[in-house]
């Protein structure tokens, strides 16, 4: 589930907020943000594949599951930011709002959609983390020894 709610967080970000709002993409946050987002990925991909190869590193490893503990709080402070930089411009612009009257008799404002996302990612985020902190205490959680019981009849 986690992957999932990154992959489309970060799509409606870029496809719904960033891309069609001209002001915003030469805002300093955005360039920050991709770098954030980029970041993570540099490690995490490799380990994947290195997995896939069942080559096994400890770098790599220890860096999959330790990077992300300062980038995922940088990374949703900087799209809670970038939707805070959004919002006036479509205040302003009324882009992907809908006023009353129309055929289907339903009005959304847009602005109010980005804040509703925005706290969304902010009440969302602990528990992302929290999902993150347990993938890492079980990937290095000390290893029990095996023991093997010998039933005798």
């Amino acid at each position: 589930m986690a992957p999932l709610m990154q992959v489309v967080g970060r799509n409606v970000l870029l496809f719904l907020v960033i891309l069609p709002n001209p002001e915003v993409q030469s805002d300093p946050m955005v360039c920050y943000l991709f770098l954030v987002w980029s970041s993570v990925e540099v490690f995490r991909y490799p380990f994947y594949m290195a997995g896939v190869i069942d080559y096994s590193s400890e770098v790599l490893t220890w860096l999959r599951y330790t990077v992300w503990i300062p980038l995922y709080p940088l990374g949703f402070f900087s799209e809670a930011t970038v939707l805070y930089l959004s919002a006036p411009y479509y205040e302003k612009t009324q882009q992907f709002s809908l006023a009353l009257p129309n055929q289907y008799n339903i009005s959304m404002y847009y602005p109010y959609v980005i804040y509703a996302y925005m706290s969304t990612i902010l009440i969302l985020a602990p528990s992302l983390i929290s999902h993150m902190w347990r993938q890492r205490q079980r990937r290095f959680r000390p290893k029990k020894p095996r023991t093997f019981h010998v039933k005798l009849n």
